[in-house]
């Protein structure tokens, strides 16, 4: 009869180490944890992210990868070439896990899948995440932000456009949904509380004063040579 115990417990624990690895994208109401707007992560009620649905966040994560191709948090007022290194889904080992969370109707919050399974991570296994976040005027899919980032706009329906990404957590191993705890991937022992930068986008006036000047200096080393 003893036998029998040892073996189903063993069983049974090889059975849930072998499950999908399990992660929580959802985050408290801790201010270490709350998603800021051009302002320090959990700063002042008024640049915290507000509404729900008012913006997105997706998964990201890797067994290879330890950093993100962007150059982790987007500061405020980010210039248009900037965004051309943020991360790029699919580049240097980084795979979308298609989970998507949105901002909650509490400040700075983000509200995700507290059991979100990773099929091709097994329970316990670790990995490396980052997430990506971004306003919803620009859309509410990946694809949407990809499509953005070839094509930035300061303003889209006359609202701010926003994007971020968050710093990445290394080596975090994945629950099981029983004998192995689910780590919170947005906590601030995990990755805290990041910024969504406003998109800064030159005028076409901006631009055309720009060239004007290139073109006058160029006209002036000429006249001198």
């Amino acid at each position: 009869m003893k036998k029998l115990l040892v073996i189903a417990t063993v069983v049974a624990g090889a059975y849930g180490a072998s499950a999908q690895g399990i992660v929580n994208f959802n985050t408290s109401t801790a201010a270490a944890e709350k998603i800021s707007v051009n302002s320090t992560p959990g700063g002042a009620a008024t640049a915290v992210t507000t509404g729900a649905g008012n913006f997105y966040y997706e998964l990201f994560y890797s067994t290879t990868a330890t950093t993100a191709t962007g150059a982790g948090t987007i500061p405020p007022a980010t210039a248009v070439s900037s965004l051309t290194s943020l991360f790029v889904p699919g580049s240097t080992g980084w795979l979308d896990t298609t989970f998507t969370a949105e901002s909650s109707a509490s400040a700075g919050k983000v509200s995700g899948p507290t059991a979100a399974s990773i099929s091709a991570l097994s329970g316990g296994e670790s990995a490396n995440f980052v997430v990506i976040g971004w306003s919803a005027n620009i859309g509410t899919s990946i694809s949407a932000l990809e499509a953005f980032l070839a094509n930035p706009q300061s303003t889209i329906n006359n609202t701010p456009t926003y994007v971020g990404e968050s710093s990445v957590v290394d080596n975090l191993g994945t629950g099981n949904g029983g004998t192995l705890a689910t780590p919170t991937i947005l906590a601030p022992s995990t990755i805290p509380g990041f910024i969504l930068g406003e998109v800064a986008v030159p005028e076409p006036s901006t631009i055309a004063l720009g060239v004007m000047g290139a073109a006058s200096l160029l006209a002036l080393r000429r006249k001198k040579a």
